[in-house]
């Protein structure tokens, strides 16, 4: 997403879970990267997800930081 956001792209970022659900409600089972690209597109122009916001460099050093407090702290499975 960095990269695509630094070529001046605009990103959104959705739940793939979401996205597969409406693959299946049009009808889509095949997953391919050519099925996958189109039903991305079709799903932000109907959709329309909001935009990712651009994080400074501290905000995305704090959320790494975020998400590694997280994934330490879980507790063991036994």
């Amino acid at each position: 997403m960095r990269y695509l956001e630094a070529s001046g792209m605009r990103v959104s970022l959705v739940q793939a879970g979401r996205v597969r659900q409406l693959a299946r409600a049009r009808g889509l089972w095949a997953k391919t990267d050519r099925i996958d690209a189109r039903l991305l597109c079709w799903y932000g122009e109907a959709i329309g997800p909001a935009l990712r916001r651009q994080l400074s460099a501290e905000e995305e050093r704090l959320r790494a930081l975020e998400g590694q407090r997280r994934h330490n702290s879980m507790p063991a499975v036994a």
